[in-house]
């Protein structure tokens, strides 16, 4: 799917050609980006439990959406695939800037040949022209709204939630307010099925995902437990070795197994307590190998406590990234230069270069070099690739580290940087912009084009991804 970004002729964030191999590294995404990030933060209700249902409505329009793109096989018909409204946009790139889970959400959920794992997030249907984020405007093309409808249907706008019960498969409806009462579980009359009367909680609701998962994994060879398709060392789907963890773990005639299958059955007896219990006897039948307590603790994170269809939670997912996207967008003035951004790109690229000479500790980045690190997971593919032929893997994003961890992996990170490139990593506080203290000095960070060993011909093309990195610093 190809977009252009509409500009001013005299624009200093020119679209660089398509054929371009390093275009992704470009301000003009970058700046597309922040575009997208004020976008996303004018959505944001001021009334929390307005924006939590609005969230949780825009993430089943997004389930609605993945499911019917693929069900129609708009792809495969070669069909323009329908870009969703902006609140569907807003997951997904919630969904998107978690590249392991959105890599092993898409490739378990709708195959690992899903031609979504190679689409780009649509940067350049936003513009601005002014080049302030602020100013800016999305522009849907013509048959968008078309498209979409043809795909959703509008009987399907989701003005309420719906939750399938998963004992019974009624569709039950509830109000807005009962669901965001449900959430913060404080909720007075409890959510029922109106047919076979489930008491529904997040907590049983998120279980039982976990064991009808459990009895389709060992009864349909295609379908994988969440936390198993991805090897865990480099990322890459592993078919086999997900259904050698299942094997393993949960052999179909064990009394584990079976009682597992049994909790589920009835919604009072299905719950995390329970199945927490059998993890731990299956740790002990199997002398808590390092590998298989690893292996448990993948699975129920990819489970518990999340009713939507995914790896994490997406509503969650949105109102963390949020912290980050106030920090961006309040102080926009001092992005909108192409000297600032090519630095934040040129940074982003040495932070790399750093992570990959530290591979065992946890390096914290600046807000510059995440806002570029951000841009780059919008194009998943280039991505996953980019990062495994630098690293031999696909190097996680995660932003629930604890505040604790991450102010002390801050300060490491800034010593390593510092004592690698012998230039100041950061403005004194991490949260803030100064645009004098982040520039360059260029001749100190030249370490960075070292980065390509010498290498036979045959290497050098697994490490493709290396010497276009030496080409960027030395262009």
């Amino acid at each position: 799917m190809q977009h252009s970004l509409p500009s001013s002729p005299s624009s200093p964030f020119p679209r660089p050609a398509d054929d371009h191999e390093d275009s992704i590294f470009n301000p003009a995404n970058v700046l597309a980006y922040l575009c997208w990030l004020q976008q996303f933060y004018n959505v944001k209700m001021k009334q929390r439990d307005s924006d939590v249902m609005y969230l949780a409505i825009a993430e089943q329009r997004y389930t609605l959406w993945l499911d019917k793109l693929h069900e129609k096989g708009y792809w495969r018909e070669g069909h323009k695939v329908p870009v969703p409204p902006t609140d569907v946009l807003l997951i997904w790139h919630a969904h998107m800037i978690s590249p392991w889970k959105y890599y092993e959400d898409i490739a378990r959920l709708y195959g690992i040949e899903s031609p979504l794992l190679h689409e780009d997030f649509p940067l350049h249907m936003v513009s601005t022209s002014s080049d302030i984020p602020s100013s800016s405007t999305i522009t849907f093309h013509g048959n968008d709204e078309v498209l979409w409808n043809t795909v959703v249907t509008k009987d399907k706008d989701l003005k309420d939630i719906t939750i399938e019960c998963p004992w019974c498969a009624n569709k039950c409806t509830f109000s807005s307010y009962k669901y965001i009462a449900f959430l913060k579980g404080d909720i007075i009359d409890p959510m029922e099925c109106s047919q076979c009367h489930a008491k529904f909680t997040i907590d049983n609701l998120s279980a039982k995902r976990f064991v009808k998962d459990l009895e389709r994994a060992l009864n349909d060879e295609p379908f994988y437990l969440g936390g198993t398709i991805l090897d865990y060392q480099t990322g890459r789907v592993d078919s086999r070795q997900a259904k050698r963890i299942l094997r393993f773990l949960f052999p179909h005639q064990t009394n584990e197994t079976r009682w597992l299958v049994r909790l589920g059955s009835a919604s009072d007896t299905c719950h995390w307590e329970a199945i927490l219990d059998v993890f731990h006897s299956i740790e002990s039948d199997l002398q808590k190998k390092d590998w298989i307590v690893d292996a448990l603790k993948r699975i129920r994170k990819s489970y518990q406590d999340i009713i939507c269809p995914y790896s994490l939670d997406l509503v969650e997912a949105v109102q963390r990234h949020r912290q980050f996207t106030e920090k961006v967008i309040n102080p926009t003035p001092a992005w909108c230069n192409a000297r600032t951004l090519d630095n934040a790109i040129y940074r982003y690229l040495a932070f790399l270069r750093l992570l990959n000479e530290n591979p065992s500790k946890l390096l914290v980045t600046t807000l510059d070099i995440e806002l570029v690190r951000h841009t780059h997971m919008l194009f998943p593919h280039h991505y996953r690739e980019y990062t495994y032929d630098l690293f031999h893997r696909v190097v996680i994003h995660d932003d629930t580290v604890p505040d604790g961890m991450r102010k002390e992996s801050y300060r490491v990170t800034t010593s390593l940087w510092e004592q690698f490139f012998q230039v100041a990593y950061a403005p004194s506080k991490p949260d803030s912009l100064n645009t004098d203290e982040v520039e360059l000095d260029m001749p100190k960070l030249q370490k960075v084009s070292s980065f390509v060993p010498s290498t036979d011909v045959e290497e050098e093309k697994k490490k493709g991804a290396l010497s276009r990195l030496m080409s960027i610093f030395q262009s």
